[in-house]
Order: structure tokens, then sequence, then C-alpha cells
């Protein structure tokens, strides 16, 4: 009877291990990964029925490589990493090779799972279009600092070039897209550069590319005060309309390489003789309103800027030229 028994016993015991799942291909192993970044604390959990050995996160690349050391052949995982630390578009290598689990994504976390093959140490790697995403404080890009709650510009008295002008802009953009995974950070970045920029081209614009800035502009000394109406005009048509295009930039260049050569001279002379500054007002006044003109019209082209510039430029010739002389003709006609 005990030798039936036993032999009972011995056949469940065999047939049950030959047949049960193995304890580990059921069990869930957690592990939650710390990462400290921005003096943030995040957690990214992994659960499976593997071990992660080892792990490391990199901002600059946005990848988080994680260690696995598996003794199935079947491996099953699940992984929560929280948005405020990686976000956006992932991709997964596993052991170098593109790797396609399955990827959720909620306002907080995104859920990962996913499955593969083979005993021993894999590497996994995750990388992800944006990381720190929402704590992570924006810092001022170059040339700016930080004072109260905004970025300031930090005052130069460097006077640059328009070939300068380009090439130092398309460096801080490019660094705004490198420095900055948060794509309003980027967005605030660019705003600043453009803002830089366009404060260099008035600087470029109103001392002649010279560094000269001694001289006045002739309307200034002959209306009396830089916020007159005519001198106001003027300056909103450079800055808004103009110096908003390549080529009214480049037009502004030249046409003060000659200007400014002259201008500081009569100005001065404008203070110093009344009637001198009476006959410039009576000379300049015309032009002047032709160009108002340009503040109420959008000039957001290449196109727009040369067709209204020519214009400008044929009736301004009619005005101080054409007309004069038609008057002189007249009046010699009326003589005969």
């Amino acid at each position: 009877m005990k030798t039936i028994l036993f032999i009972s016993v011995l056949f469940v015991i065999i047939f049950s291990s030959a047949y049960a799942q193995p304890l580990s291909d059921s069990t869930g192993l957690v592990h939650r990964l710390d990462i400290e970044a921005k003096g943030q604390a995040y957690e990214v959990q992994v659960v499976g029925n593997f071990d992660v050995s080892e792990y490391e996160f990199d901002k600059e690349d946005k990848r988080l490589t994680i260690l696995i050391q598996s003794a199935l052949e079947n491996n099953l995982g699940e992984m929560i990493i929280p948005v405020e630390l990686m976000s956006g578009n992932f991709t997964f290598s596993l052991d170098d090779a593109e790797f396609y689990p399955n990827n959720r994504q909620s306002e907080k976390i995104s859920f990962v799972t996913m499955s593969f093959n083979g005993t021993g140490q894999h590497k996994l790697d995750v990388v992800a279009s944006n990381v720190l995403t929402f704590n992570e404080p924006f810092e001022c890009p170059e040339s700016f600092e930080m004072i109260g709650e905004a970025c300031e510009e930090i005052p130069s008295d460097v006077l640059y070039s328009l070939e300068e002008i380009d090439e130092i802009s398309e460096q801080k953009e490019e660094q705004c897209y490198e420095n900055y995974s948060n794509l309003d950070h980027q967005a605030e970045c660019l705003r600043l550069v453009d803002s830089w920029k366009k404060q260099r081209l008035r600087e470029n614009i109103e001392f002649g590319g010279t560094g000269d800035k001694g001289g006045c502009l002739i309307a200034t000394a002959t209306y009396g005060s830089e916020l007159s109406i005519p001198v106001q005009q003027l300056r909103e048509l450079r800055d808004d309309k103009l110096l908003q295009t390549k080529m009214g930039a480049d037009f502004m260049n030249s046409f003060n390489a000659v200007y400014y050569s002259f201008s500081p001279v009569i100005a001065d002379y404008e203070r110093q003789n009344p009637a001198f500054k009476e006959a410039v007002k009576l000379s300049i006044t015309p032009m002047i309103v032709s160009l108002s003109v340009l503040n109420g019209v959008d000039l957001d082209s290449e196109e727009k800027v040369l067709g209204y510039g020519i214009s400008l430029i044929l009736l301004n010739v009619g005005m101080y030229g054409m007309i004069p002389v038609g008057i002189i003709l007249g009046i010699k006609k009326l003589q005969k």
C-alpha cells in the first residue's frame, strides 16, 4: 500500500513539473528607475519577467538606456514613462537594432508594452523628441540676461554690418533648436533672436553702418524733435516696413552710405540758420508726405517693396524734376 501511494505522489510531481508554467514566467519583477534631472526627481517604472541591471539617462541625446538581464527565452515587459521627463515622438532600439513596441500616451504618462526573445543581456534604448518638457526653467539665450521674470538684452556698443547681422542671427536660431527641447522655449528663444536682429538692423540703418553715432537726421533737425509727426512717420516706415524685407534693408543700407556722409553737416547748419531750416522744410515736406503713404500699405513681400519703391521714386522725380522744369518752360513761353 505504501509503495502504491509513493508511486502515485511521484507520478503527480513529475507530470506537474513537466506541464506547469515556470514560476518566473508568471512573476512580474518591478523596477523603479529614479532619474535626477534639473533638480527634479522622475521615476520610470519597468515591470517584466526579466531583471534591469543598469540604466542611464542622457538629456543631451534625449535617450534613456536600460540594460536588461534575462534568464528566459520569451521576454515580456511594460514601461511607464512620465511625460514631464520624455514625450513627443518615440523611437526604440533593442541591441542597436530597430524595435517596435506598442506605445500609448496620455496627458501624464507614456505606456510601453514590449516582447522580445533571447536570454542573456540586452540593451534597450528609448529616444524621445522632447525631454523635461514641463519643469525645465527657461534660460536666457546668449546676449540676454534674466531681469525679473523676463529676458533683457545685454547692452552692447558693437555695430554690425548687414552680413554680420544675418550670419549671427542664423547662428542664434540654430542654438535655439539645439539648446531647447521644449517647443515653447524654442519659440521664446526665436522671438528674442528676432528682436535682437531687428534692433541691430535699426542701429545699422540709423548710423549708416559706419559706427558714427554723433550724426543727426535732417528731418529731426528740420522739424525740431524726434517726436514730431513727420519724423515718427519716417521711423515707422523704416522700422515697420522697409526693415522687414531684405530688399528694403539693402536699400536703406545703400541709401544711408551716401545720406549719412552729408546729413550731419546740413543738420548742424539748420540749427544755426533758421532761414535755411525753413528752406529745407519746404523742400523735403512733399517727399515726406509721399513716403507717408507707405505706412498704410502692407509691404509683406520683396515684390511689393520693389513696386511701391519704383512708383515713389518716379513720383518724386516728377515733383522735384519735371514739375519745376515745366513751370520754367511755361514762364519762358509766356515771356515770348
